[in-house]
């Protein structure tokens, strides 16, 4: 089998890098954050390298530079120059281009790319974005790496970098029937887009296993709407009359034995469990540290009942929530991202958005593609959807033909110091004949 391409110039040495705080590589272009569009910065020409001197290579960089959202397209530039610095290719500038989080801007900003001369786009964050910026590229037979995880948006020469929350379900629920002998599965989902998604995966998966799903419910994403899909989920009404009714055959036995298991029952509020083996909480966040709870306040046991939960568990303030210590969870190799982390951390003074990781992986392969002689198959379709892949911060990964980035995962669990793997993500794909159809 053919190697996965690997991404990692920093992943793999960079511990060995001496880039300082606030260093800017000098290929890279910075401007005023007020600046839609900022100006190349002269290419800088490096002694002994001549056969370069020919050949440039233009990356847009379509981020959201103010705004709002200025701080995560700042994250994402700085992880770019950060793979750009690794990679030391003199042919390749990075010109970066303010969406302002806006469809419209970034349709203006591809059509300066396109303009400018780019041979490949970085970016956008956004689906909306994306979706403006798509058609314009295409256009111009431009490939895009864009950071959404939005499937709608992934269309030919568009390509999503961004996880996939039906390939979290679908590994989370093939761990827990195919390797733990669940088979009775239940699920929370939230209305809109993302639990559509999940609802659609998660029913899928658990008929391909072979199980069961045994009850579903959806919810509004607020707290005051939470409680009674949560009290429905957990058969609570039920399972209390089967309590009354235990503790009335109890106390007419009127024996040592009935009393003394009528003591046992006396700080119950229902009886057994729910009849499922697992349950999907498709949340995250503060509404997650909502839900855990109130599934326990309705007597479902973490203990009896395994939690599993999709990439939004991927969020270390979770390991101070009792109720989901041993929780699982599908997400990227932890080791990569903390590697990197702790380099950007050193390089620019703060901690990376979890995003950030996207735009170097983006960048770093964006530059592996670059080292293609044949200029015409540098970045052309079948150089992006290798079907062996790539190796990055977050695992291997790489694109269907569709524009969707399939990615191995990790199962983690969690405990009260952190997340534990308990299930590493494979390190190469198996070879698909038909994986370009899909």
């Amino acid at each position: 089998m053919k190697t996965v391409h690997g991404l990692g110039f920093a992943l793999l040495v960079f511990l060995g890098a001496c880039a300082e705080p606030g260093y800017v590589p000098p290929s890279v272009t910075k401007a005023p954050v007020e600046e839609p569009i900022v100006e190349q910065a002269p290419q800088v020409v490096y002694p002994g390298t001549p056969e370069f001197e020919a050949d440039k290579i233009l990356i847009a960089l379509l981020a959201p530079r103010s705004g709002q959202h200025a701080r995560l397209g700042e994250a994402l530039m700085n992880a770019a120059e950060l793979a750009l610095f690794d990679a030391r290719d003199p042919r390749i500038t990075v010109k970066a281009y303010d969406t302002q989080a806006t469809p419209a801007i970034a349709a203006q900003a591809a059509a300066q790319a396109v303009e400018d001369g780019a041979h490949v786009i970085l970016g956008p964050l956004f689906s909306t974005s994306v979706r403006a910026v798509g058609p314009i590229a295409q256009n111009a037979d431009i490939p895009v790496l864009a950071f959404s995880n939005d499937a709608n948006v992934a269309d030919e020469g568009v390509y999503l970098l961004g996880f996939q929350p039906a390939q979290e379900v679908e590994r989370i629920i093939e761990f827990a029937a195919k390797d733990n002998e669940l088979k009775r599965f239940a699920a929370l989902i939230p209305e809109g887009a993302y639990g559509e998604t999940v609802l659609r995966a998660f029913g899928g998966e658990v008929v391909k296993q072979g199980a069961e799903v045994r009850a579903i419910e959806i919810y509004e994403r607020n707290t005051q709407a939470m409680t009674e899909p949560v009290k429905t989920i957990a058969d609570y009404d039920r399972r209390a009359d089967w309590l009354r009714q235990e503790r009335d055959f109890l106390e007419d036995l009127n024996d040592d034995m009935g009393n003394e298991l009528l003591e046992k029952l006396e700080n119950q509020e229902t009886l057994l469990q729910p009849e499922y083996d697992a349950i999907l909480l498709a949340e995250g966040g503060q509404l997650l540290r909502t839900l855990a709870p109130l599934l326990a306040i309705y007597e479902v046991d973490p203990t009896q009942i395994k939690f599993l939960g999709t990439g939004l568990f991927n969020d270390l303030g979770l390991t101070r929530e009792p109720p989901l210590h041993g929780a699982w969870f599908a997400a990227p190799p932890a080791e990569g991202f903390a590697a990197f982390s702790k380099r950007y951390r050193d390089v620019f003074g703060r901690a990376p958005a979890r995003i950030s990781a996207l735009a170097y992986d983006a960048m770093a392969m964006t530059a592996i593609l670059a080292r293609e002689p044949v200029v015409a198959d540098r970045f052309s379709q079948g150089a992006i959807t290798d079907p062996n892949g790539f190796a990055g911060i977050d695992g291997i990964f790489r694109f269907r033909a569709n524009g969707i980035a399939e990615r191995k995962l990790a199962i983690l669990e969690i405990q009260p110091e952190g997340f534990v793997t308990i299930s590493p993500a494979a390190t190469s794909f198996e070879r698909q004949d038909d994986f370009l159809l899909n």
